[in-house]
C-alpha cells in the first residue's frame, strides 16, 4: 500500500511541476509574441507535443461537444493537426495579415502578406527557418531546397 500512495504522490508531484513549467513557458513566450504587435491567440499544448498528437483529434472532438464557449474557443479551434486546412483564411479574415500562437514551447507567426513573406525567404540570416521540422517531414525523398537553411 505504502508504495501504491508514493507512486501516485510522485505522480501528481510530477504532474504539478511539469503543468508549473509549462504554465511558466508560456506565459514568458506571451510576454514575448506582445511585443510583435500583431493579434495573438494562446493555447495551452503546442501542435508538435508528442503525447498530444497521439491524443489531440479525440479530445478536441469531445471537448467540442461541451456547451457555449467551453466548446468553442482557441483550444478547440487551433490546437489539433490540420487545423489550419480547416480554418483556411478565417483566422486572417478575423486577425489581419499576421497572428501569433502562442505555445508552451514556441511562438507560431502566421504570415498572409505574400511580399513580406518573400522578404522573410530572401533574409534568410535574419530570419532562420527551423529546418529540423521540415527536413523530418521529407526525408524520405531527400532534403528539398526549401528546407535547407542559410547560414
Amino acid at each position: 500500500m505504502a508504495v501504491f500512495l508514493l507512486t501516485v504522490w510522485a505522480g501528481l508531484a510530477f504532474g504539478t511541476a511539469w503543468s508549473a513549467y509549462s504554465w511558466y513557458c508560456l506565459y514568458c513566450n506571451y510576454l514575448e509574441a506582445r511585443r510583435l504587435g500583431v493579434p495573438i491567440r494562446v493555447i495551452p499544448i503546442d501542435h508538435l507535443n508528442k503525447l498530444w498528437l497521439l491524443v489531440d483529434k479525440p479530445i478536441i472532438s469531445i471537448v467540442r461537444r461541451l456547451p457555449g464557449w467551453l466548446g468553442n474557443n482557441n483550444f478547440t479551434r487551433f490546437n489539433y493537426r490540420g487545423w489550419h486546412e480547416d480554418d483556411g483564411l478565417r483566422a486572417h479574415n478575423e486577425m489581419g495579415e499576421a497572428f501569433v500562437l502562442v505555445t508552451p514551447s514556441r511562438n507560431w507567426f502566421y504570415l498572409a502578406d505574400p511580399e513580406a513573406l518573400m522578404d522573410l525567404y530572401r533574409r534568410g540570416k535574419d530570419f532562420p527557418r527551423w529546418v529540423e521540422i521540415t527536413s523530418r517531414c521529407s526525408s524520405v525523398y531527400g532534403v528539398p531546397f526549401m528546407t535547407n537553411s542559410v547560414l
